[in-house]
């Protein structure tokens, strides 16, 4: 972005977008923390900080109907560079509403890692778009502008190919996104490496009865629990002690996150009042954890696990009513609501009013907006979520539950491979051996109707 508003684009003729609400959140705060990370930044580098991330559906102006976009091709987006994150999670038919909404001459970017899972819905874009590439693919000419622009040589060798795919695609080749030892069992993973369940036995978390010892999130890396001849039971203990670890953990007698759920709210919010501060504090919280299910039913699915977890979450926060709603508790929105702006897989969590009523918080780029509950879209608790949920979000810990049927029809590399990059710095694999033997071995194929690259 630096390089490209340098080359003459204005800051407001950027869009930034991704699939959902919180992947198009961290566009918006990556873009922040990098330009803080410059030493000198300059004015132009400084108007990059007022980029907020939306969702595709708000780019293209959702209205519903039978033109559901205000942009489309005879109506194209008023920007000159488009920026698209989370690829693999866009289904064909929205990438084509995408595409035919770009005016010409406007640049696209896409962003994504195509060993993901691809969409929930029809075709896998990405993988379709770079299908076979191991690396990134420059003519001479274009290699020498890449080496002019960074002002060094770089390793990448041109090619004399011919495809569509050349001074088209680059391919990172080092991830600083997750810990290496996750990174590795999960590119492993993804290569079809059997080799990797056996080695998954050195990572194995130190337990004591129903106590586990959970390692420092900054230094966790990949840690294996063997679900091997256990019981739901079992299980429970151990989402018991995952949430007593990084919910009720107290700090000098006290415990922070009760705290920031404890006293009522207002409605409205100044972003830089103390209210503010804390509803940042709140969600940064929230976002540093999390439980990964491949499925929804069951006792390792997110409908089982979310009522536990909140039976449990509810009692701890002292409210004992028949309601299963209650402050503190983190809710993700499963539907499209254009009247409050809120669109399906953005998080928020409940909280008092000073009233005594609920309202759902949700935070927008910088902002943070707040709706009674009653007038919310249809939700479901969020300490739990399916894999494909997760896509376009990021956390630092990670507890991954695998089913305990061997030959569920979920059981994917892909699968894994995206719940395994979900975490940062911890993730903890939950399920047997004989499960991830499956999963390793079975790969989703999917056909976007197209040969994108034509070779």
């Amino acid at each position: 972005l630096r390089a490209l508003v340098r080359m003459g684009v204005a800051v407001d003729r950027i869009r930034l977008a991704a699939p959902t609400g919180r992947a198009a959140n961290r566009m918006s705060e990556s873009i922040r923390s990098a330009i803080h990370s410059i030493e000198t930044p300059s004015d132009q580098d400084l108007r990059l900080g007022v980029l907020e991330g939306m969702t595709l559906h708000r780019l293209l102006k959702y209205r519903g109907g039978s033109v559901p976009f205000r942009y489309h091709r005879y109506n194209p987006i008023p920007s000159d560079l488009i920026v698209i994150d989370e690829v693999s999670m866009v289904d064909v038919c929205l990438m084509a509403d995408l595409i035919s909404a770009v005016k010409p001459g406007t640049r696209l970017i896409l962003l994504g890692d195509k060993d993901q899972l691809p969409s929930v819905e029809a075709g896998a874009v990405l993988g379709n778009l770079i299908p076979g590439l191991t690396q990134t693919c420059l003519s001479p000419d274009g290699k020498k502008k890449v080496e002019l622009l960074l002002n060094e040589p770089i390793a990448t060798p041109a090619t004399q190919a011919e495809t569509k795919a050349v001074d088209r695609v680059v391919l990172l080749d080092t991830s600083y996104r997750s810990e290496a030892s996750i990174l590795d069992l999960a590119n492993r993973i993804n290569a079809g490496d059997l080799d990797s369940v056996q080695d998954i036995e050195g990572h194995k978390l130190r337990s004591d009865g129903s106590r586990i010892d959970w390692p420092d999130s900054k230094s966790g890396g990949f840690r294996w629990i063997d679900a091997s001849g256990q019981t739901p039971s079992d299980w429970m203990a151990v989402l018991d002690s995952w949430i007593d670890h990084h919910f009720l953990k107290s700090e000098g007698g006290v415990r922070p996150f009760l705290g920031l759920i404890g006293k009522p709210i207002h409605s409205g919010v100044e972003t830089e009042s103390p209210e503010g501060s804390r509803l940042k504090a709140l969600f940064e919280w929230l976002e540093r954890s999390r439980i990964l299910c491949l499925v929804r039913r069951g006792p390792y699915g997110v409908e089982w696990v979310n009522r536990h977890v909140s039976a449990k979450m509810k009692e701890a926060t002292g409210h004992w009513g028949r309601s299963d709603l209650y402050p503190g508790l983190p809710i993700l929105i499963l539907q499209n609501d254009l009247s409050h702006n809120l669109f399906n897989g953005d998080v928020g969590v409940l909280l008092r009013s000073p009233d005594g009523t609920l309202r759902g918080w949700f935070q927008q780029g910088s902002n943070f907006l707040s709706h009674p509950v009653s007038s919310l879209p249809h939700f479901e608790p969020a300490y739990a979520i399916t894999v494909h949920k997760s896509q376009g979000s990021e956390y630092d810990r990670v507890l991954f539950a695998l089913p305990d049927d061997a030959e569920h029809v979920l059981l994917s590399r892909e699968m894994v491979y995206t719940g395994l990059t979900r975490a940062k710095s911890l993730a903890v694999l939950y399920g047997t051996p004989e499960c991830l033997k499956r999963a390793i071995e079975r790969r989703i194929e999917r056909d976007s109707g197209r040969d994108l690259w034509g070779g």
